[in-house]
Order: structure tokens, then C-alpha cells, then sequence
């Protein structure tokens, strides 16, 4: 089963990803440029000569949203990928007893968090997760 995941799922799920990619850029561009050919029509003739280049236009961009219907399809196929594997993985790990992370001592990954914690190196906070200004403000203060 593993040589099977290696020799067919994995490349057949680094195919899809990179298909949808693909697709997804293509059709992010076609949108892009059919939606700045519609902001540049003119009305130059009849309000109804008008109407019709809108309507062709808005119609070619429902067109080219196409592409997410294609992509969700490879994905999903990735998702069922991915999910075997890790289940796979997890058997296999419990099997062999290979230790988490957290279980075996790394000299380095230690050293990191003590400067981490040391120098409270965070980087981008969510919003509401991070110290505020008015807390910085009065340690200063």
C-alpha cells in the first residue's frame, strides 16, 4: 500500500494541486480582464447596442467562473489523498512507537523557546491576542 501512495496517490495529488492552480489563475485572469473590458465599454451607439456588450461580457465572466467547479473537484480529490495518508502515517507511527516531538530532547527546539519567550519574539498577533498599546504605554509610562 505504501509503494502505491508514492508511485500513484502522491504524484496524482501534486497533479491535481498543480491543475487547479492552473485553473484558477486562468480563470482569475479571464475575469480580470473581461471586468476591465466592461468597465472600458462606452455607450457610443443605442442604449439596447449597450445592454447587449454588457450582457455578452457578463455572461463570458459567469463563463470563466467555471474553473471553481474543476478546482473543488481536485481538491476534494487531494483532501481524500491527504487523509488516507495521514491515517496510514498514524498506524505506522503507532506500530513502530516513534515518540511526538514533545517527547524526545532537542537541544535547539529548547533553546529557541527560552529566546523566544526571553525576548517575547511573538510576531503578528491575531486580533484581541496580542498585548495592547495602552498596556506597552504604561509599562513605559
Amino acid at each position: 500500500k505504501l509503494n502505491e501512495a508514492l508511485q500513484d496517490a502522491i504524484p496524482r495529488a501534486r497533479a491535481d494541486l498543480a491543475e487547479a492552480r492552473g485553473s484558477t489563475e486562468a480563470g482569475a485572469g479571464a475575469i480580470m480582464t473581461l471586468v476591465e473590458e466592461l468597465l472600458g465599454l462606452r455607450d457610443g451607439g443605442s442604449p439596447s447596442a449597450y445592454q447587449a456588450a454588457v450582457a455578452e461580457k457578463a455572461m463570458a465572466i459567469l463563463e470563466a467562473c467555471s474553473f471553481q467547479d474543476m478546482t473543488g473537484q481536485r481538491l476534494a480529490r487531494v483532501e481524500t489523498i491527504m487523509a488516507e495518508l495521514e491515517r496510514r502515517l498514524a498506524r505506522f507511527s503507532a506500530k513502530i512507537r516513534i515518540p511526538d516531538a514533545q517527547d524526545v530532547f532537542d537541544r535547539e527546539s529548547i533553546l529557541r523557546e527560552v529566546r523566544r519567550e526571553m525576548l517575547i519574539v511573538e510576531g503578528p498577533q491575531n486580533r484581541g491576542a496580542g498585548i495592547g498599546q495602552d498596556a506597552v504605554d504604561q509599562m513605559f509610562g
